[in-house]
């Protein structure tokens, strides 16, 4: 039988047990207390028992949902982590199609990485889901599955599952399907609606219909997009999500008449003022915009957006003004494994000719995730400001990549992209250490902070301000790390300037298991 150990005498157990106190300032547990913390963590060291494994039992097993895509192309592999009594060493974990079910799962346990904890509670065990075109939305939308544990005894193995517990209203375990986009072709997204999930994508052309919502896409595994993408200005009319230009003001008046100040934060002034977005426009008489927005591209709302160049005025008893070019648009792919594009296209509209020339409108906002690596296959990204034929030039936008793999470089114009906050692709998927070493990749210089969420996201520590030296890669040594919840923890890298904002731009999460 398992039983703990007052905190008053821990110390004098850790010689014995192998087990470590960690120094945690801001989560220091009452002395004269053995109970459990309200998030299900114990405030006392685990004690290894000796556990009989003829009396396994089989309670729980978080998460309770699998995606269908993980742990392919390069993406973490989702962890399940069963909880119990009496399991021990060389444990074994059977996830299988619930009776009745009409799909097949394509789900592979890694058993040969399983890990056991040291008082017999809880068994963890890797997993890979494959892409599966035979289920998803408006196919079979999910798969009900069962969990069991088998293990050794001193006779014949022992198995005991979850079925038991199954309702139609409580699954024990789903595998949710996902739309995915195989072999090239064109993938067209109506943004009438929010983009869906994917599993995987692989397209030769990726396009867009509708204004409603943001072109953000996002697949579990890989993105591909072989054929160059195009969110840019066309003339006075933004792409989608920047800011239209101004309107030249009409000729033909004895006084000439004002153009239309470019709209979006950083828009021009009449006359002709180009946009400003991640740089400042130029005048043309009018003034440019302010600069706005935040390099790290925290969020995809104003003033994170481009900007509009301003008309040009009007001429007394002539021409009419131009009109100001349209803002860049805004795009963001995120995959969970590897990114790969030929080139992304997110420039300012160039101002019209006129009486008085309209400005530039300024280039947009680009944003890329990946959980590994991002690849460059083309000319990379362009986020320039557009021209005038004036002096009013726009000015260049944004572009943000975030990759967990340290080599990762994406060409882009403006050169110098903000690289977000990310744990490095080496993150453990299980670990022993309730305060592990962890790496962070981003920007060199920039800030970032983080949080620890448990499995539902009803308890969250945090959040830690940290800031990366030049070279852009900080370890954190073991004890430092806010302390992960037994089981599953969701690790939130929280972006430079998000200032508290949960929305997904603003951060990066990763599954980490902590198994005592």
């Amino acid at each position: 039988m398992g039983y703990r150990v007052s905190s008053t005498v821990a110390a004098a157990l850790l010689s014995l047990t192998g087990c470590s106190l960690i120094y945690n300032p801001g989560n220091l547990p009452n002395p004269a207390s053995d109970a459990i913390l309200p998030d299900g963590t114990p405030d006392t060291p685990i004690i290894p028992i000796d556990a009989d494994p003829a009396l396994l039992e089989i309670t729980d097993v978080s998460p309770r949902e699998l995606l269908e895509g993980q742990g392919i192309d390069g993406s973490r592999r989702a962890v399940v982590v069963v909880t119990g009594a009496n399991i021990v060493a060389g444990a074994t974990v059977q996830i299988t199609a619930h009776a009745g079910e009409t799909g097949t799962p394509l789900i592979t346990v890694h058993n040969e990485d399983v890990v056991v904890s040291t008082d017999g509670i809880t068994v963890a065990v890797p997993i890979t889901v494959d892409v599966d075109p035979s289920i998803g939305p408006g196919v079979l939308a999910s798969i009900r599955l069962d969990v069991a544990v088998t293990q050794p005894t001193a006779g014949e193995p022992i198995t005991k599952a979850l079925v038991e517990r199954e309702t139609a209203d409580d699954p024990i375990l789903t595998l949710r399907g996902l739309r995915e986009q195989l072999g090239g072709g064109t993938l067209t997204i109506d943004l009438a609606s929010p983009p869906p999930l994917f599993s995987k994508i692989d397209a030769t052309t990726l396009a867009f219909t509708g204004t409603a919502n943001l072109p953000v896409l996002e697949a579990v595994s890989s993105l591909t997009i072989t054929n160059p993408l195009s969110v840019s200005a066309t003339g006075q009319t933004a792409g989608v999500g920047g800011a239209n230009g101004g309107a030249g003001g009409p000729g033909g008046v004895l006084d000439g008449s004002l153009g239309s100040a470019g709209t979006g934060t950083g828009g021009g002034t009449p006359s002709g003022g180009g946009g400003s977005f991640g740089e400042q426009g130029l005048a043309g008489p009018g003034a440019p915009g302010d600069i706005a927005g935040l390099a790290s591209l925290a969020t995809l709302t104003s003033p994170n957006r481009g900007s509009g160049g301003a008309g040009g005025n009007g001429v007394s008893l002539g021409s009419a003004g131009g009109a100001g070019g349209g803002g860049g648009g805004t795009v963001a792919l995120t995959a969970g494994g590897d990114l790969t594009f030929s080139a992304i296209t997110a420039d300012g509209g160039a101002g019209a000719a006129g009486g008085n020339a309209g400005g530039g409108g300024s280039g947009g906002a680009v944003l890329l995730r990946a959980g590994n690596t991002i690849t460059v296959t083309g000319a990379g990204v362009s986020a320039i400001g557009g021209t005038s034929p004036g002096t009013g030039k726009g000015g260049n936008g944004r572009v943000r990549f975030d990759a967990g793999r340290k080599s990762t470089t994406v060409t882009s114009t403006p050169a110098a992209g903000h690289r977000g906050a990310m744990l490095d692709v080496g993150t453990a998927l299980i670990v022993r250490d309730q305060t592990p070493s962890l790496t962070f990749q981003g920007n060199g210089g920039s800030g970032l902070s983080y949080t620890v969420e448990n499995a539902d996201s009803s308890i969250t520590r945090g959040p830690v301000a940290l800031e990366l030296p030049g070279t852009g890669t900080l370890t954190l040594p073991d004890g430092i790390a806010v302390d992960l919840f037994r089981g599953v923890s969701i690790f939130c890298v929280r972006i430079e300037g998000a200032n508290g904002t949960s929305v997904a731009t603003a951060k990066n999460c990763v599954t980490i298991v902590f198994v005592p």
